[in-house]
């Protein structure tokens, strides 16, 4: 009990929440390059198309291009294309891969988990904090998106980020 005592004395929230973030991201490696999947394969893949229509053929960021064009010139509305132009952006550099989406979304929910652990502290306390980034890390639902080619997370990082600003 002497030796479970110095273990559990020496974890602090901050080792929980770094535990929560690599361990998600880590676990999210697997298949970085994989081509769109699942049930919203569609969505993956009209977001992949958007941003290989940016790499090439225009970098305009106001003019996001679709496939499905018909006779135009596929110019459609979407959500704030930030998503797709980062990963168009990465593309110049690495070319056209599935890896530079799941990256970027990787990416953003670690600054997710964070976001939820600042949350949690400045409103109660960083064990709250821990506790919400690790139930976070680890939701079907998070864990699930957290992987896709789809701006859902960013959205949710945005969102939480907001949060932790109102909060200050």
């Amino acid at each position: 009990t002497s030796s479970l005592k110095r273990i559990t004395s020496s974890v602090t929230p901050h080792w929980i929440v770094a535990f929560a973030i690599v361990s998600f991201c880590i676990a999210h490696m697997y298949g970085l390059d994989a081509p769109p999947n699942g049930h919203h394969q569609w969505r993956e893949s009209d977001t992949a198309a958007i941003t290989l229509n940016y790499y090439q053929e225009d970098m305009n960021f106001l003019h996001p291009r679709v496939n499905q064009r018909g006779d135009s010139e596929g110019i459609t509305g979407i959500e704030f294309p930030l998503y797709n132009y980062s990963a168009a952006l990465i593309y110049h550099v690495t070319g056209p891969s599935h890896a530079a989406h799941r990256m970027l979304t990787i990416l953003a929910a670690a600054v997710s988990l964070w976001m939820m652990f600042l949350i949690g502290r400045r409103m109660y306390d960083p064990w709250v904090g821990a506790i919400a980034c690790f139930a976070l890390a680890w939701s079907p639902l998070f864990c699930f998106y957290g992987y896709k080619i789809m701006p859902d997370i960013w959205m949710l990082t945005y969102l939480l980020t907001s949060c932790v600003a109102f909060l200050k």
